[in-house]
């Protein structure tokens, strides 16, 4: 397999799979260079090469962006804030293509979502629109008395692998694998709506109302799309598949020691 690079239209936060001594060493340098990259470009504007369908017209335009936070801000208070307005964490350099067949010809590497260490160093974080969000979500998040800074118009290259991945190896969904709805019940007990908010945030999972999804109204009345409510009474949060979430993420799922049960595919009725 050969390494290519290809585009993406935000500066990646860097993942990392290890949080070794070594690891945080080799990541020092590019956190550097990617906050002085973002000082460079951050007034200059520069078209997309890539172009993404989306799954409903509640899709806001741009896709994406760097969102930075007051210091005061936890990561987990900036969580939620961002999947209220139908938000999520993204790392724009987790994909995987696919050619006009339906076949895999470049993917990188998958790795967690959440990066709670970058964010209490930066206090920033990468986020992407789902289905959820409104069409002026830039706008409510600036306005917003934790948020400092809202950025949407870069151009990066994101290296990739061409090719086939090695059998075993975990990488992002492909795009047809994103929007599947499943229903995830916790074992968690009181007030932990962040946490289980976090465990599937991690995992490139996001918040789902599959009948908002699917209205045939044009437009759709929008409502804030947090689940703190409901989740208070259920212990289930209503989730949906992404184009960065792990080809394996029921597997991770059942393996974290908060979840109890998952349930996909489930029956909507509007």
């Amino acid at each position: 397999m050969v390494g290519i690079y290809r585009h993406r239209r935000l500066i990646p936060s860097l993942i990392t799979l290890s949080s070794s001594p070594l690891e945080k060493q080799r990541r020092l340098p590019f956190l550097l260079c990617s906050f002085l990259l973002l000082f460079l470009v951050g007034c200059a504007s520069i078209p997309s090469t890539q172009s993404r369908p989306t799954a409903s017209a509640q899709v806001a335009t741009p896709h994406g962006a760097h969102v930075s936070f007051a210091s005061s801000t936890s990561y987990e208070d900036a969580l939620q804030l961002i999947t209220d307005l139908g938000l999520q964490p993204d790392n724009p350099c987790i994909r995987t293509a696919v050619d006009s067949q339906g076949a895999i010809h470049s993917w990188s590497k998958w790795s967690p979502i959440e990066d709670k260490q970058m964010f209490m160093e930066a206090h920033g974080m990468w986020i992407a629109s789902t289905p959820l969000a409104p069409s002026d979500w830039a706008d409510r998040l600036k306005v917003l008395s934790d948020v400092v800074d809202v950025r949407t118009a870069y151009n990066i290259m994101c290296p990739a692998m061409f090719g086939t991945p090695p059998p075993g190896t975990t990488i992002a969904l492909v795009p047809r694998q994103a929007g599947i709805f499943a229903r995830i019940t916790f074992s968690v007990q009181g007030a932990q709506y962040q946490r289980a908010l976090s465990t599937v945030s991690t995992l490139g999972l996001r918040l789902a109302d599959p009948c908002y999804e699917l209205s045939k109204r044009t437009p759709v009345e929008w409502h804030v799309m947090g689940q703190e409510t409901p989740f208070a009474k259920t212990r289930t949060l209503l989730v949906a598949t992404t184009e960065v979430s792990p080809n394996n993420w029921q597997k991770q799922l059942r393996a974290s020691v908060d979840v109890a049960s998952i349930q996909i595919p489930i029956p909507v009725q509007c």
